[in-house]
């Protein structure tokens, strides 16, 4: 897709090609599902399709792509994805591997889905002629559930086998807090508390001037929005060793649900 200078009735998100869009669509749309599942050339390959058998004149029939049509509910739908392209790669300030999800028929709900889509990835969103690139606080208030418990002791040692500077702040009857600190970009607090059904491992970022951060998510020039970004690897890491102990799930502060591989991804950045 071609997104073009001024494309004012373009609404669209710049992904990872690995981004599982339709799992990111039923966390807020339950019956979100695919009308045209999206092909690629190799797909279609492996298949058998035209390329197999296709012939005309000793000539081979090439398989094209097919688009995704991902129907969310309400008439609204996205399409993609589709390459991003270098002149767009660098409009947006992304990779060209990067591909592109429009979105048709907007309504407040989707359109605040997209950013939170682009705050999960890293990516951007293009709306009103205008392209933003959500900060990243969502990556770092991640909530890890699971039906199994540590105990505080238990935590510590797996949370230092990441960052040995984790220590042990507070216990009750209910759980018990973790922080992590850095040396320039504040600290990320793991609180873990028992709810019904099992146990949730809360992570917070708190700034280097002691503010915790809601979730709420500032510019990407804000030097507090860096700080925060630049502990997304290593709440990733933590994460990934929780969930190595602990059979759970991990969701962001949007509610999006994070797999393995984003948080692998997440983790080499």
């Amino acid at each position: 897709m071609t997104t073009g200078e001024g494309r004012d009735d373009l609404t669209c998100v710049v992904v990872p090609p690995s981004t599982d869009i339709l799992g990111l669509a039923r966390s807020w749309f339950p019956e979100a599902r695919w009308v045209t599942a999206p092909r690629s050339a190799d797909d279609l390959a492996a298949l058998g399709r035209p390329l197999t058998g296709a012939r005309f004149r000793g000539a081979g029939v090439t398989p094209t792509t097919v688009t995704g049509e991902l129907e969310l509910g309400s008439g609204t739908t996205l399409v993609g994805p589709t390459p991003l392209g270098e002149p767009d790669a660098a409009r947006f300030a992304l990779p060209h591997a990067w591909q592109v999800h429009a979105l048709h028929a907007p309504t407040p709900q989707t359109l605040g889905w997209l950013h939170a889509v682009a705050r999960h990835t890293g990516g951007a969103v293009l709306a009103d002629g205008a392209i933003t690139r959500p900060g990243m606080g969502a990556c770092v208030n991640l909530r890890v559930s699971s039906a199994r418990t540590l105990s505080a002791e238990e935590s510590l040692r797996l949370v230092r086998g990441v960052t040995p500077r984790a220590v042990l702040v507070g216990s009750d009857e209910v759980g018990y807090l973790l922080e992590v600190p850095s040396s320039y970009d504040g600290s990320v607090l793991v609180d873990v508390r028992t709810v019904p059904g099992g146990v949730e491992h809360r992570f917070r970022w708190v700034s280097p001037t002691g503010e915790a951060d809601d979730g709420e998510h500032h510019g990407a020039t804000s030097l507090d929005a860096i700080a925060r970004e630049r502990l997304v690897p290593v709440v990733a890491r933590i994460a990934l060793r929780l969930l190595e102990s602990v059979a759970g799930e991990a969701t962001d502060a949007d509610g999006l649900i994070v797999t393995t591989a984003e948080l692998e991804r997440r983790a080499q950045r």
